[in-house]
């Protein structure tokens, strides 16, 4: 009878089996159950499954194509020939490269990745790492790695680059990268900027030279960088994040912007730091921070609404858009099923870019209107002029469950609540023609909306219920001492919305302290069945 096969046993058969006997692909065939294992369980191919398994039998030490060939007493230049083998398990995350330089492959270094290692001693499946688990300061030491490995020519720029940006699109939970990814920069520009936001962080440099960009940057890329902050076009320059330093092309440092931006007061030099001033009297809204996860196509309309509202590009873009005629004012609309994270993404917003809320709950003050509707409607915009014309910063109009207003109106008017109802209409959509500011409206019925109102929304964004990835990060966020495995089969099982998450994590919490001790498994899924039955209720009320 065939002992239980693991990853371990099965590489420490291939490893043993090769060792001395010489390696070409008939080699590989010798070893069919162990290959085919691998293969299922890492999805390796045959001759990857040889370089991982000297790479692990190799007691942590790193290993070359040399040590490749020694192992088996293989000829070299079959060993070269696997090169695009390791390419490819580099790119996975399989292993990784440790020493040596891309234009002298025999000098390349090579060791196991952590998840490599955790795979073969819990036998299970390769799992990426997970970005958003990432503290900040974890965060900074994968992207100097990565900075480090292009400098000594053991990453490619390209491949260097996509790694960077797999780092930044999973940490958005991190301010840093979130602000990174909403500046829109070209890849050279992101790099330079990270480049120089490193140097202030892990080194206290204020500023960097040639030295110490010139060997990860392409050499047409830094041509290209001193010749477009010469001639004051580029994005960094224009942004006001980065600048020259004393008048040296090739110097660069953040502007104290840039570093307020990025990075924080707290990075300031001493030097460039500007007298205190009499501090502006405190926002008397309070926003707590929230992590927020979304699916891929909300992050991006996100991200660019976010930028979009950044202090800096609003008034440029409201600056232009008047030199050009336009209307300057932003109405948004956030539409999509309960407890997606409508609201909740408006208090984020408003937290991030410093801006107060003026909320408009239209469905608990709609019995209010009767007889003084058209006039509240026009106070509610009158009040908002007012207090736009006296903020430094332009305040968001919020108007909750909008559907409760901005409904379809209503053709051959038969009594004077339809004629009220469509005059206040008529109000709103005069109003949002000439609006200056910023209102965004969140609505769970965007399809009961009148078209007219549509057309003046600029920016329309569609919550969709999370996909089981996203499902699995927030359980990941509220429960992170859960085991991964119970978190996964909860995201997969239970199709729910990130509010409905919440409300089931804290009844766990309550029924927890309750009962005196941790729920099972039984109680835990009655719990989040609950929710389910509730989401089938909403929706059957949506419907009718």
């Amino acid at each position: 009878m065939n002992k239980r096969i693991t990853i371990a046993s099965a590489l420490e058969i291939i490893a043993s089996g090769t060792r001395d006997k010489g390696l070409d692909c008939e080699t590989m065939q010798k070893f069919p159950r162990e290959t085919s294992y691998l293969q299922r369980k890492l999805h390796l191919t045959k001759m990857q499954c040889y370089i991982v398994a000297v790479m692990l039998d190799n007691a942590g030490d790193p290993v070359s194509p040399d040590d490749l060939a020694d192992h088996a007493e293989a000829n070299r230049i079959f060993i070269l020939g696997l090169q695009n083998e390791m390419d490819m398990l580099v790119d996975r995350g399989v292993i990784n490269v440790v020493g040596g330089g891309r234009h002298n492959v025999w000098n390349m270094h090579y060791m196991p990745s952590e998840s490599l290692v955790q795979a073969v001693s819990h036998n299970h499946e390769l799992r990426p790492e997970v970005m958003s688990d990432l503290t900040y300061e974890e965060m900074w030491d994968r992207i100097t790695d990565l900075l480090r490995a292009c400098e000594f020519d053991n990453l490619s720029f390209p491949l260097m680059v996509e790694k960077v940006k797999k780092i930044m699109e999973g940490c958005c939970h991190l301010d840093f990268c979130e602000k990174i990814l909403s500046l829109n920069l070209n890849d050279a520009d992101m790099i330079l900027l990270l480049i120089v936001c490193n140097a202030l962080v892990n080194k206290a440099d204020d500023y960097v030279t040639t030295f110490d960009y010139n060997k990860i940057l392409p050499h047409s890329s830094c041509s290209m960088i001193v010749k477009q902050f010469k001639n004051k076009t580029s994005d960094l320059v224009v942004k006001d994040i980065l600048e020259n330093v004393d008048n040296d092309e090739e110097d660069f440092r953040l502007t104290v912007h840039g570093i307020l931006l990025l990075l924080g007061e707290e990075y300031v030099p001493e030097d460039r730091k500007e007298p205190k001033q009499t501090p502006a009297p405190p926002n008397k809204q309070t926003i707590v921070p929230k992590n927020m996860f979304y699916n891929e196509d909300e992050q991006k309309h996100i991200l660019r609404l976010k930028a979009l509202l950044c202090q800096d590009s609003f008034v440029s873009i409201q600056q232009r858009m008047k030199e050009a005629g336009l209307r300057t004012g932003f109405c948004c609309l956030f539409y999509g099923a309960p407890g997606t994270g409508k609201t909740e993404t408006v208090l984020q917003i408003a937290r991030r870019t410093g801006r107060e809320i003026i909320r408009v709950d239209l469905s608990s003050q709609k019995s209010m209107w009767v007889g003084e509707s058209e006039k509240n409607i026009e106070r509610i915009f009158a009040d908002y002029r007012e207090k736009l014309s006296q903020s430094e910063l332009a305040p968001i109009l919020l108007f909750n469950e909008a559907d409760a207003i901005f409904s379809k109106r209503h053709v051959g008017v038969n009594s004077e609540v339809e004629q009220m109802a469509n005059t206040m209409q008529n109000i709103l959509l005069q109003n949002m023609e000439n609006f200056e500011g910023i209102l965004i409206a969140t609505t769970n019925l965007a399809d009961n909306f009148d078209p007219a109102f549509h057309r003046r929304f600029l920016y329309r964004i569609e919550f969709k219920s999370p996909s089981a990835e996203v499902r699995k990060q927030i359980w990941r966020s509220m429960l992170p001492d859960m085991d991964e495995s119970n978190i996964k089969a909860m995201a997969e099982r239970f199709s729910i919305s990130g509010g409905q998450i919440e409300n089931a994590v804290r009844k766990m919490m309550i029924e927890s302290i309750l009962k005196g001790r941790p729920l099972n498994t039984d109680e835990i899924i009655a719990i989040c069945e609950d929710e389910v039955q509730k989401k089938i209720v909403s929706l059957k009320k949506l419907c009718v």
